[in-house]
């Protein structure tokens, strides 16, 4: 009959799930450290999308529709008509360069997490099983991991939530 201590035992989860869920024999890491990276980075961005970047998206419609307001349709020298204006309107709103780096601050974002992820975790000394071979430690490989992913939830949460805000709003004058 099992007992509770054959199945209570704490300190070998991370034995057992490395047992699971180490691919030694190959060059790939288990997709679970890819999905939770993964799942951490789409926190990060989602955190990013409903707070700051969204009031800075925002923010920047509202000083080009009262552009436009001004220079397309309420001007008198140009003398557009209505679908003029509405042209006028839409290239104003394409090309300006700010509204894009609001839109494309989160690819930035992604790719930065997954780059600081391969130098910190991945590619780390003892990491790699194409450099190190023999010497990969799975026990070190699960502590990088885990503190990066503390890291990123921690730390790089309001280190791009306050860029943003420096870089989106705090630099704009009314």
């Amino acid at each position: 009959m099992a007992t509770i201590q054959d199945h209570a035992q704490p300190n070998s989860y991370l034995q057992e799930r490395n047992k699971k869920f180490y691919r030694g024999h190959s060059n790939a890491v288990h997709p679970l450290y890819e999905t939770e990276l993964k799942n951490a980075i789409s926190s990060i961005t989602g955190f990013l999308n409903f707070s700051i970047l969204k009031y800075a998206y925002y923010r920047r419609l509202k000083a080009i529709y009262s552009l436009s307001a001004e220079k397309c349709f309420n001007n008198k020298t140009n003398n557009y008509s209505f679908s003029e204006a509405q042209a006028c309107e839409e290239t104003i709103l394409e090309r300006d360069v700010i509204l894009g780096n609001i839109q494309d601050f989160n690819k930035e974002v992604e790719v930065r997490l997954q780059d600081a992820y391969e130098k910190q975790v991945k590619f780390a000394s003892g990491n790699s099983v194409e450099r190190d071979g023999k010497n990969f430690d799975v026990e070190k490989y699960e502590r990088d991991h885990r503190s990066f992913l503390l890291r990123v939830n921690c730390l790089y949460r309001y280190y791009y939530y306050f860029t943003a805000r420096r870089l989106f709003v705090d630099s704009w004058q009314e």
